[in-house]
C-alpha cells in the first residue's frame, strides 16, 4: 500500500487578510448573554437582547432596538440595529435559529444553537480571535470562458446554486466570488461546466503531477492496477493513521484539504494514467456540507464511463 508518496509543499498563490480588534456582538436572550459574557474576556462585548429581561453582566454594552440585518465576516460584520449600522469583528449568535442561513458560516460567526459542545468550543475560541489572520485565496476564476451569461442572455448558474457559503453572486455576464466568504469547499469547481472556476490550493496540475509521482512509485512495487482513494486531511487522515493497515495493497491514498477540490477532470485523468478505479471518501469532516454537487458529478462521470464501454469506476 502506498500511503503517502509524491508529497510536495504547496504554497498559497494569494492570502486573504482579516483583522479583528476583538469587538464581539452577542445576540440572544438576556439570560444567555449573561451566562457567556464572563467567559469572553478580553473581548469588547456588545449585546442585542431578544427579550425584555435584564443582562446581569457589567462587561456588556446593551444595544437598544431589534437587529434588522447582519452581513460580513471576521473583522467586518455589519449589524443594522434600529436603523443604525454598527461594525463588529465577531458574532456569537445564541438564538434558536441562526440569523445567517449559509450552510458554511462566515469566519468569525458562531451559531451553536442548542449544541452545548459547540457553544463551549465557541467560547473557548473567541478570546483568541484578536489580531491579524489570513487564509488562502482558494479559487481561480477565468471570466472569458464563463458560461454564466452573454449579451444579457442568462446561462449557467451552477456555481451560484452550489456554493454553501453563498460567496458567489451575479455580476453581469460574469460571476463574482467574494474571497472573504469563500472557504474552499470546491463545490463550484465540481459543477463548473466550462472550467472557468478552478481550485487554486492546490491547482489541478499540481494534483495531477503528485498523482503521477505516486503511481510511478506504486508501479515499482505492485503489478495490479491501483485504486485511488481520495480523502480529506482531517477526519479521514486520522482514521487512516489508525486503520490504514486494513486497506488492500492496491490502494493509493490521496490526501487533499477538501475532497471537493478534485472532480471529473482529476478522476478521468487517474483512469487514463492506469487506475482501476477511484473512490472519494466523505469522512464527515464537514457536518454542515452534504456534498450533493460532488455526488452528482460522480454519477455523471460514471454515466460517461459506461457510455464509453467502461464499467462504473468512481
Amino acid at each position: 500500500m502506498v500511503l503517502e508518496a509524491g508529497r510536495i509543499e504547496i504554497h498559497p498563490v494569494q492570502l486573504i487578510e482579516f483583522e479583528s480588534r476583538g469587538r464581539l456582538l452577542i445576540i440572544g436572550s438576556a439570560e444567555a448573554v449573561s451566562a457567556v459574557a464572563a467567559h469572553c474576556q478580553p473581548l469588547t462585548i456588545s449585546a442585542c437582547v431578544t427579550d425584555s429581561s435584564t443582562v446581569t453582566s457589567d462587561d456588556v454594552t446593551l444595544l437598544a432596538g431589534e437587529l434588522d440585518s447582519l452581513t460580513g465576516w471576521l473583522g467586518e460584520f455589519d449589524a443594522v440595529i434600529a436603523g443604525q449600522t454598527l461594525r463588529f469583528d465577531l458574532v456569537l449568535d445564541l438564538t434558536d435559529s441562526p440569523i445567517l442561513k449559509q450552510k458554511v458560516s462566515p469566519l468569525g460567526y458562531f451559531a451553536p444553537g442548542e449544541n452545548q459542545q459547540a457553544l463551549a468550543e465557541a467560547i473557548q475560541q473567541l478570546p483568541d480571535l484578536i489580531g491579524i489572520f489570513d487564509k488562502p485565496r482558494y479559487f481561480q476564476y477565468k471570466p472569458n470562458i464563463c458560461a454564466h451569461s452573454r449579451r444579457g442572455i442568462q446561462g449557467c448558474n451552477q456555481c451560484l446554486e452550489a456554493c454553501p457559503a453563498e460567496a458567489i453572486s451575479h455580476a453581469g455576464d460574469e460571476v463574482r466570488v467574494d474571497p472573504n466568504l469563500c472557504q474552499g469547499c470546491g463545490s463550484c469547481v465540481a459543477v463548473c461546466p466550462s472550467g472557468a472556476m478552478n481550485y487554486a490550493l492546490p491547482s489541478l496540475d499540481v494534483s495531477l503531477e503528485r498523482l503521477r509521482s505516486m503511481m510511478q512509485q506504486y508501479d515499482e512495487l505492485e503489478t495490479q492496477p491501483p485504486h485511488i482513494l481520495i480523502h480529506d486531511e482531517s477526519n479521514a487522515q486520522t482514521l487512516l493513521e489508525m486503520r490504514g493497515h486494513e486497506l488492500t495493497d492496491n490502494v493509493i491514498t490521496f490526501s487533499i484539504e477538501e475532497i471537493g477540490a478534485l472532480s471529473m477532470p482529476f478522476w478521468l485523468a487517474a483512469m487514463a494514467y492506469g487506475a482501476a478505479g477511484v473512490t472519494v471518501w466523505d469522512a464527515l469532516t464537514h457536518s454542515d456540507h452534504d456534498w450533493q454537487e460532488l455526488q452528482q458529478q460522480i454519477t455523471l462521470t460514471n454515466e460517461l464511463l459506461n457510455g464509453m464501454g467502461y464499467s462504473t469506476a468512481i
